[in-house]
């Protein structure tokens, strides 16, 4: 592919009709600060684990959060409730 001679002073011509990034007024956006996170692995019957992951899509749907922050939630009500689920599980009070 060959360029006319003239392709500089096409381009001056044309740049203020293409130069728009350096006229915008809005700010680029900030990165996300980087949330400490990780990751656990435990057992837990299939349909346990199955009603959990759709209660946590069910959230993450019905609230337009983040998947990890409603299945922190729900930890969070869990923990909560602990001496409920230690009497679930026939264990002692603290």
């Amino acid at each position: 592919m060959t360029h006319p001679d003239n392709l500089s002073q096409i381009c001056e011509t044309t740049r203020p009709a293409w130069s728009t990034v350096a006229d915008m007024s809005t700010p680029a956006p900030h990165p996300a600060t980087p949330t400490a996170m990780t990751t656990r692995s435990w057992y837990m019957s299939r349909q346990l684990a199955d009603l959990l992951a759709d209660m946590i899509s069910d959230l993450h749907f019905r609230t337009r959060r983040p998947k990890h922050e409603c299945l922190s939630a729900a930890v969070a009500v869990a923990l909560d409730h602990e001496a409920e689920i230690v009497a679930m599980l026939g264990g002692e009070a603290r």
